[in-house]
């Protein structure tokens, strides 16, 4: 007797609710690997809605106080009693194209940043170009937990400040002057999880419902 692989004792048919849950697996594997980055407007090239052209122009003054920059989905903060403001100007970035976002502070530990959804791990990265001072790109857990920082190291010339794989769940990209500073920016990227680490997620959750299955 030649046994079906599936609908025999061998075998059992899967539950409506299994096979929805592998579509659901599924549908999410392709959506993360379909993605390029964890960051909205990574390239800062799509401006803030309402603002005024040609640079969509935005500030903020004093200590605590934050709002939008002139990127959709990127924030001003200040953590200092200074005036930061940002712009956005065509990019001098080789490996870019469209629009940089340029940002000026009077003061120390304030810029940019944007939250993203929670990771395991990450790294991150992005490209700057300091006028004067000194750029520092952070990674933090819910903006209390520093969880790892680089800083620039040369002014006049475009240079990519990277943070090697981190851990502890951060979920905040922040790029602030260490005291007075102005720098341009361009591709700044969290990127997504790996395909390969995706795989794997999906194939143990499969392994754990094809386990409870055939335990029913």
């Amino acid at each position: 007797m030649i046994h079906r692989l599936v609908g025999s004792r061998l075998a059992p048919a899967l539950h409506p609710f299994y096979f929805g849950s592998i579509l659901v697996l599924g549908l999410l594997t392709s959506a993360l690997c379909a993605q390029a980055q964890l960051l909205v407007n990574g390239g800062f090239d799509q401006p803030t809605v309402g603002l005024s052209p040609p640079n969509f122009p935005t500030s903020i003054s004093g200590s605590g106080s934050g709002g939008s920059a002139s990127a959709n989905g990127w924030s001003l903060y200040n953590n200092s009693s200074a005036t930061t403001s940002s712009e956005l100007l065509s990019t001098t970035d080789p490996l870019a194209t469209g629009y940089m976002i340029h940002i000026n502070s009077t003061g120390g530990f304030d810029g940019i940043y944007q939250n993203f959804p929670e990771q395991i791990s990450t790294t991150a990265s992005v490209d700057v170009y300091v006028l004067q001072g000194t750029v520092r790109l952070y990674l933090f857990h819910s903006g209390t937990i520093n969880l790892g920082q680089v800083d620039s190291t040369t002014t006049g010339a475009w240079q990519t400040l990277t943070l090697p794989l981190t851990s502890g769940g951060p979920n905040e990209f922040v790029l602030y002057t260490v005291g007075s500073g102005e720098f341009y920016a361009d591709r700044a990227m969290v990127p997504v999880p790996e395909p390969s680490t995706v795989g794997l997620l999906v194939l143990g959750s499969l392994s754990m419902l094809l386990r409870r299955q055939r335990n029913t």
